[in-house]
């Protein structure tokens, strides 16, 4: 082989040789700094690569997770939650070395920057390669203070905005500039309502900025004078985001109410049974008065379900329509991405649901004719027969 190569391999070989010396955990902590870990912001990898790489590393550092599952409609949040609740059960060891073999699958030449990173001189607060994870100290404090200060000195300032800061303190803006700041942007917002307007775009003055609207939403459900302060096409669309988080929530209340009273119908029925033997003497459960209360349960069961079922099937053909709206839209600068990528969330959670309270619906159903078999009305409607022989 030509010298050169030979100089090479012999140089990978020596890496390698001295990267296998290098046991856990200390092998997963180098990788895992110089891979940029958690957010792996540096490595070109596909969306399922670096949700895999954050789940390992959270699992290998945290171990289970311990995070409160986030909205299925702050998409970013709840795919990372759901990737690492998923191998919450790993052991943490196992999570070190598939983490290392991960990273080296999708960030290639990975070693040759551990190697480098090897090579630097250690200082302390380097030692463990866990930079990000330690609090910061008062020189940092100063440094990204100073950092705050020439990246606002060198931003464009607004008019009458001034500067807000001078050596690392915050000047206070008079009235006066204040109120010319606010000015300029309320014309600044009414020149483009009104371009909009003229423009003929479907939902004027609603950002078409990616997740501006989503992060609205998020707002509006923690504050709801928040909606007040939009305009009335974005308080139109989060409102009716809003409806179909409602319709979910009220939908899933209603399974769970109706689980309990269904439990205690079938108790109910299986008391009443001629085969059941079991049945105490002079139980209530026999007296016709019951039994129409049974009824009633069913009756009320029912009925809430049929809401529940016509609720969901509103916003399920609300939001494939949105869906085509944007579809027709994605060739122009009228999409609105926000408002397609929740419809598409909102279908994936409301058509599941409305087929629970479909099926649901069909046993309480059941129930209601079962009971009302065993009921006869009497000449006074305020009594009740048994029909039970």
């Amino acid at each position: 082989l030509p010298r050169r190569m030979t100089t090479k391999l012999t140089k990978k070989r020596s890496s390698s040789q001295q990267l296998v010396s290098i046991s856990y955990p200390k092998r997963f902590e180098i990788v895992a700094k110089v891979a940029g870990a958690p957010l792996h912001a540096e490595i070109d990898a596909a969306n399922d690569g670096k949700l895999m790489m954050y789940a390992l590393y959270m699992q290998a550092v945290h171990g289970k997770c311990d995070v409160p599952r986030p909205s299925m409609f702050e998409l970013a949040e709840y795919a990372k939650w759901k990737c690492w609740n998923a191998i919450s059960d790993m052991d943490k060891m196992e999570a070190m070395r598939r983490y290392v073999k991960t990273v080296e699958e999708e960030k290639k030449g990975i070693w040759d920057e551990v190697q480098e990173e090897m090579n630097k001189p250690s200082t302390d607060s380097d030692s463990s390669g866990f930079g990000a994870d330690k609090p910061p100290t008062d020189t940092d404090k100063g440094d990204e203070e100073n950092r705050s200060i020439e990246a606002t000195s060198s931003k464009e300032t607004k008019p009458g905005e001034g500067k807000k800061r001078i050596n690392g303190n915050e000047a206070s803006s008079s009235a006066e500039d204040a109120e010319d700041l606010k000015q300029a942007e309320q014309k600044e917002e009414n020149l483009k309502m009104q371009s909009y307007k003229t423009a003929g775009v479907r939902f004027p003055g609603t950002s078409r900025e990616v997740g501006k609207l989503l992060s609205a939403l998020q707002q509006a459900e923690k504050d709801p004078s928040f909606l007040q302060q939009q305009c009335e096409s974005t308080r139109k669309i989060l409102n009716e985001m809003l409806g179909a988080k409602a319709a979910l929530d009220e939908a899933e209340a209603s399974l769970k109410r109706g689980k309990e009273i269904e439990s205690d119908l079938l108790t109910h029925l299986d008391v009443l049974n001629p085969e059941n033997t079991n049945v105490e003497v002079g139980s209530n459960s026999f007296n016709p008065q019951t039994i129409r209360y049974s009824k009633q349960k069913a009756e009320k069961l029912l009925t809430r379900g049929e809401a529940c079922l016509k609720n969901l099937q509103i916003q399920i053909d609300m939001w494939k329509t949105a869906i085509r709206e944007e579809l027709a839209a994605c060739e122009t600068e009228d999409l609105l991405g926000d408002r397609g990528s929740f419809a598409f969330q909102a279908l994936a959670c409301l058509v599941p649901t409305k087929k629970r309270i479909t099926e649901a619906h069909e046993r309480w159903a059941k129930l209601n004719i079962r009971f009302g078999a065993l009921c006869k009305p009497s000449e006074n409607d305020s009594t009740s027969g048994c029909t039970i022989s």
